[in-house]
């Protein structure tokens, strides 16, 4: 059980989070945080998103370590680690699903999968970020996922992405986002990919969830250091 169990910076969220995200006490029973876990060599890195059930939680943890593994076989893909250096791995998933009281249930997956790249990767502060469209028509009104590990060969210049690397990349989010989309977990019902709001232009409100309608990458390149953990 973590203290902070749902706490993501950025990653997977609205315009102006606070900075460990929703209070937990705020967080309803039938949404749940999903923890891409990756590895650089020796330093950890992750990015993630939300999830929420047609039914109410919590479920048990082999519920989450089941869902987690699930996830995995959409993500570890051509179309997604095919496309990331082989200096990365995909080390496991870890699904945190919120009791609806400030608690959280949470179960996680058995290592993942290498990127498939050759060569050096970019360094490990440098992102693609994924953008989660849901709809939102104010500034930012989209979830954001920092994904590094990707190889200097996806380099168009020293700004931006190729236009292959997002082509190949773009499609394979949307397998990913279809694929965990149509899981229909006994204890869930279905599961919905999509970002938790806890601001509105600005202003604080109840967390509410969206659906991600598409996940696309942004052709420039990032670097968020926040998204590699405490040994950076």
């Amino acid at each position: 059980m973590s203290s902070q169990p749902f706490a993501q910076g950025r990653s997977g969220e609205g315009r102006r989070p606070p900075p460990t995200g929703p209070r937990p006490e705020d967080i309803p029973s039938t949404v749940g945080r999903v923890h891409l876990m990756f590895a650089i060599g020796a330093l950890p890195a992750s990015c993630g998103f939300w999830l929420q059930s047609a039914t109410p939680g919590p479920p048990t943890s082999g519920d989450l370590a089941d869902l987690a593994a699930n996830i995995d076989t959409f993500w570890d893909v051509p179309g997604i680690m095919g496309v990331a250096s082989d200096s990365l791995t995909h080390d496991h998933t870890k699904v945190v699903w919120s009791d609806g009281l400030g608690a959280a249930v949470e179960g996680e997956s058995t290592p993942g999968a290498p990127g498939l790249i050759a060569g050096d990767a970019m360094p490990a502060n440098t992102c693609a970020v994924l953008s989660m469209h849901d709809g939102s028509h104010y500034r930012g009104g989209k979830g954001r996922m920092y994904w590094p590990g990707q190889p200097n060969a996806a380099a168009a210049s020293v700004s931006s992405w190729s236009n292959d690397f997002v082509t190949t990349l773009d499609a394979g989010l949307n397998d990913f986002l279809i694929g965990v989309n149509a899981l229909t977990p006994a204890w869930a019902g279905t599961i919905t990919v999509g970002t938790l709001h806890r601001w509105l232009a600005g202003v604080a409100i109840t967390p509410v969830f969206r659906p991600s309608s598409s996940i696309t990458t942004q052709h420039r390149i990032c670097t968020q250091r926040r998204r590699l953990g405490p040994t950076i």
